[in-house]
């Protein structure tokens, strides 16, 4: 089945569509803002009617893209809403272990949507600060790893494609035997 141009998609305005080049392979995902400045073989890329796939949700996005659990997306969330936080403030708001905590505070600063400061405390040592990037920041640099993540599952199914056509044309019975590796 294939989404057609016009579904809505739940009621969501969708801000990014997939074009191609009517005169060779090239394939773009892109926002639909830029669509007009979109050139290929000296023609305007048309935006495209897809297959239908999942709608993906914003834990599936953190899990699949990120390697974030729920967990971790809930220690996005809260460290965002508190602002900048050790690790017990944001601990204390989930009612987690710290040292779970921490891992995922680490991590978050390891994919780039957290910073990380070490501030002196009075009392004497010092703590780790977390608090989120800017939101223009967070935009961008989310959007640019989703971009990579989808560019390398299409690397991911070209590979796959490739291998089922030399598979097929190599075997004597066609498709049959490639279901049974397959699927």
């Amino acid at each position: 089945m294939t989404r057609e141009l016009d579904d809505d998609h739940g009621g969501r305005n969708l801000s990014h569509s997939v074009f191609a080049c009517e005169s060779c392979d090239t394939v773009i995902l892109s926002r639909n803002d830029h669509a007009d400045r979109l050139r290929c073989c000296d023609e305007s890329l048309s935006e495209v009617a897809t297959p239908d796939v999942a709608t993906p949700t914003l834990e599936t996005v953190s899990s699949e893209m990120f390697g974030l659990p729920k967990r971790g997306f809930d220690v996005s969330l809260r460290t965002s809403e508190i602002g900048a936080a050790t690790v017990a403030q944001v601990a204390d708001v989930l009612g987690n272990d710290r040292s779970v905590v921490t891992r995922y505070l680490n991590q978050l600063v390891d994919v780039g949507v957290l910073m990380k400061t070490r501030r002196v405390r009075k009392q004497g040592g010092d703590v780790n600060v977390y608090y989120p990037i800017p939101p223009t920041k967070m935009r961008r640099e989310t959007i640019l790893g989703c971009y990579a993540w989808a560019g390398m599952a299409a690397d991911l199914l070209d590979e796959m494609n490739r291998e089922h056509a030399t598979l097929e044309a190599h075997s004597e019975h066609g498709t049959e035997k490639l279901a049974v590796m397959f699927w």
